[in-house]
Formats: structure tokens, C-alpha cells, sequence
């Protein structure tokens, strides 16, 4: 439970966050650690939201945009890094 909240922290930190895409990946990871998920599981589902959108979507992500299959990515991506 509290990974799925440190993921949720996560995305709203990303999605709200401006600048160059480390400042996105600090976004996201101060929002998930910050809700006791642990560091690894956070870097991971990162990296594979990393992997699967373009950086011109994470470009977008950081103004604002939010993709239409961005919270199943996340959910998918949380699932896969449990193991």
C-alpha cells in the first residue's frame, strides 16, 4: 500500500513538475521515497516509464501533458518491479 502511494505521489510530482528531465526524475523520486516506498522500486517503475514513452513526451509530461495511458503505464510498470 504504501509503494502504490509513493507511486501516486510520484506521478502527480512529475506531472506538475517543469525543467530538464532530471529535475522530472527528482520529482518523482522525492514523491515516491518520500511515502516509505523503497528507492529501488521507485527508480525502477522511472525507468520503465523512462523506456516506454519518447522524450518528447516526458518534454510534454513536464508542462503539463498527462498521456491518456499514462496511469496504466505506471500501475503495469509498479507491477512489474514488485518482483
Amino acid at each position: 500500500m504504501a509503494f502504490r502511494q509513493g507511486i501516486l505521489g510520484g506521478i502527480t510530482i512529475l506531472i506538475f513538475t517543469t525543467g530538464c528531465t532530471s529535475k522530472a526524475e527528482r520529482a518523482f523520486m522525492m514523491g515516491c521515497v518520500s511515502h516509505e516506498s523503497m528507492k529501488a522500486q521507485c527508480e525502477c517503475v522511472y525507468g520503465e516509464l523512462k523506456d516506454h514513452y519518447p522524450k518528447a513526451v516526458f518534454n510534454n509530461m513536464e508542462q503539463g501533458y498527462v498521456p491518456p495511458d499514462f496511469v496504466e503505464q505506471t500501475a503495469a510498470a509498479a507491477l512489474r518491479c514488485q518482483d
